[in-house]
């Protein structure tokens, strides 16, 4: 098995993030065009009700007698056909948890991340998670020790910023998780972006080199040129 090497790592995860962010970008599209646009939109939605409700049906019967466990359609049906103008007030697409999904699976792939960073640099973390130490029952001296430990760092290698910023953002993944609630969803687009500043400080605080990058998903065209950027900057290179 080839191991892949540090930058090898960090493309392959900061490639996956972007294109989700992207994904997000389009969502958030689709949804506004379809509030802008509810007249058309139910319209669509009147054509052969191309989304159907469930309804869900439990007994001790049906229990007891489960014997497929991955046949569930005796349990959730998803075939009851819904008026257009009910799904559009009831406002279904508010009812989406889109961002909450958003920052717990960017978070779980930071997480995910940092875990296989800090192996990579000769940490034992056990069955603990990076960024266990960085908690709210610790100040932040002790915060900047244990995020510098998982990785064989000093705590003044470790820029008290991007401490208090990893707690910030943990703070913001436990209410989800935990409380179930995002009651700074104005943030929302901050908080992506934080957790893209956060793969890139990991992959630096990592990267012998230290070298400064710009880095676009190679998924993506972009309708202009950046080449006028690099021969500016010189300090920057590409990967």
């Amino acid at each position: 098995m080839v191991t892949e090497t540090l930058q090898e790592l960090f493309t392959r995860t900061l490639d996956k993030v972007l294109q989700f962010r992207m994904g997000v970008k389009i969502f958030e599209y689709i949804d506004e065009k379809h509030r802008r646009d509810w007249r058309e939109f139910e319209e669509e939605l009147n054509v052969e009700y191309p989304v159907r409700g469930d309804v869900v049906r439990f007994s001790k019967e049906l229990f007891k007698n489960w014997t497929a466990v991955n046949d569930n359609h005796s349990f959730v049906f998803e075939d009851r056909m819904i008026a257009a103008y009910d799904i559009t007030d009831a406002h279904a697409l508010q009812a989406f948890a889109y961002q909450e999904m958003a920052i717990v699976y960017l978070f779980s792939m930071l997480e995910d991340f940092g875990n296989v960073l800090s192996v990579k640099m000769g940490y034992d973390l056990g069955d603990r998670a990076w960024h266990s130490g960085v908690n709210r029952y610790k100040d932040i001296v002790e915060r900047r020790l244990a995020f510098a430990k998982v990785f064989n760092k000093e705590a003044s290698d470790i820029l008290e910023k991007m401490v208090e910023l990893l707690f910030d953002i943990k703070e913001v993944r436990n209410q989800i998780v935990h409380d179930h609630q995002y009651p700074d969803k104005r943030n929302f687009h901050s908080h992506l972006r934080s957790l893209v500043v956060l793969f890139c400080y990991l992959y630096h605080l990592c990267d012998a080199s230290k070298s400064p990058m710009e880095y676009k998903v190679s998924y993506f065209q972009t309708l202009n040129s950046d080449e006028d950027f690099f021969e500016n900057n010189d300090d920057f290179g590409r990967i």
